[in-house]
């Protein structure tokens, strides 16, 4: 059994247009199919990801300073790396959210679009940043310049004489001894090195804090990001105290979805929320789109932590939990996943404590919050009981989270 898309529910010709305007193409779909359940348990510090639950990041590193360790030492990570950087011809659309007349070419990432004119000008759905091309204090060595760090790309200029910068490798400023090496490309004087997105949980924004760099087949040489690059200007296209808030915390959320790869998003109004439960600082929220994609949405102090949500229906049980999510320091926990044709109801129990969740089923899925439930040690086994339309119980027992 498979859980059918429902019906569509028109949304106002308004909020479409505005959210079309920021339209993102290109990208690819990070995921996969369906992998072997396991008990489900929920850690101190818990983030969504697509079929699973990752805990933790780069820890930072309190150990005695040793000498920071020349470029040709650092080996490799293997983990997956950034996307890669396109270009294309600016957009009307682009021009005009970035008050331009004309630009050169706008290199383009699956989370932005950033238009090269006499300002770089970097679009994403909820913001529009100008940067100047000239000025601040990132200046490296062979007269190489640092211009922006936007959402998944850092920006460069090359003095005259250079042609290309060959190599780029990504180091993390706690690690300094592990990069993850990417394919920067060269246009116009400028050098773009692809970055992981903010979010992203492999290799965050704040994780990498050196790029080494080869020019021309060079030498490589290595330059920290972390300084002051030239002024910049941010204007919020949707803040969250806008007059909708839903479509504010639907655009944060895909744009936050779009940092950590977990969709495609070509046409932004064609999401819609198919489960919402809401309280005064934490909310979940469950998205999809026309095809069937869906993404999962905790929020935390309005803060989006979004996850991928692959995975279908265990006929025998009537529902799939598809995602954990709790933040560090809160007993607030989150339970999300998909229910089978006709189930009406689902209860589900912390096993340890009896606690009882308050659960939401809507449109073919669930949101199950716990509003105080103790982290435990060896983690929580939660326990599900599903019931149909004519009251019938379809499923009682222990549940599992479908990676």
């Amino acid at each position: 059994m498979t859980d059918r898309l429902p019906a569509r529910r028109a949304m106002p010709p308004e909020v479409r247009d505005r959210l079309r305007h920021r339209v993102l193409d290109g990208g690819g779909a990070r995921g996969g199919g369906m992998r072997r359940a396991a008990p489900l348990v929920a850690a101190a510090v818990v983030a969504l990801v697509a079929g699973g639950v990752v805990v933790g990041r780069f820890a930072l590193d309190d150990s005695p300073a040793t000498p920071q360790p020349t470029p040709s030492t650092v080996r490799d990570d293997v983990r997956r790396t950034p996307a890669r950087v396109g270009f294309e011809e600016p957009s009307a659309r682009d021009l005009a959210e970035c008050g331009l007349t004309g630009a050169g070419f706008t290199a383009i990432t699956p989370a932005a679009r950033i238009v090269v004119g006499d300002v770089l000008c970097e679009i994403t759905l909820t913001a529009v940043t100008r940067t100047e091309r000239d000025g601040g204090d990132l200046e490296f060595q062979r007269g190489l310049r640092g211009l922006l760090r936007g959402e998944q790309v850092f920006v460069g200029s090359l003095p005259a004489g250079l042609s290309e910068v060959t190599s780029a490798r990504l180091v993390s400023p706690w690690r300094k001894d592990l990069g993850i090496t990417v394919e920067p490309v060269t246009r116009d004087g400028l050098f773009f090195v692809p970055l992981p997105g903010r979010a992203n949980e492999v290799v965050g924004e704040s994780d990498v804090g050196y790029l080494d760099l080869a020019v021309d087949g060079g030498a490589v040489h290595r330059e920290a990001i972390t300084g002051q690059g030239p002024g910049s200007i941010t204007r919020e296209l949707l803040p969250a105290s806008s007059a909708d808030p839903e479509e504010s915390a639907v655009a944060r959320c895909l744009q936050r979805a779009l940092e950590k790869d977990l969709a495609v998003v070509r046409d932004p109004a064609d999401w819609r929320v198919v489960a919402r439960v809401a309280h005064q600082r934490d909310q979940f929220q469950v998205l999809r789109d026309s095809s069937g994609a869906t993404v999962h949405c905790p929020a935390w102090d309005g803060d989006p932590d979004p996850a991928g949500a692959a995975g279908l229906v265990r006929p025998e049980r009537g529902v799939a939990v598809l995602g954990v999510a709790r933040y560090d320091g809160s007993r607030t926990a989150y339970l999300a996943g998909r229910v089978g044709e006709g189930v009406t109801l689902l209860e589900l129990t912390e096993s340890a404590s009896g606690a009882v969740g308050e659960v939401t089923v809507q449109d073919g899925v669930f949101i199950a919050r716990f509003p105080d439930l103790e982290v435990r040690p060896d983690g929580q086994v939660f326990e599900a009981r599903v019931l149909g339309a004519d009251g019938r119980e379809l499923y009682r027992g222990p549940v599992d989270q479908e990676r």
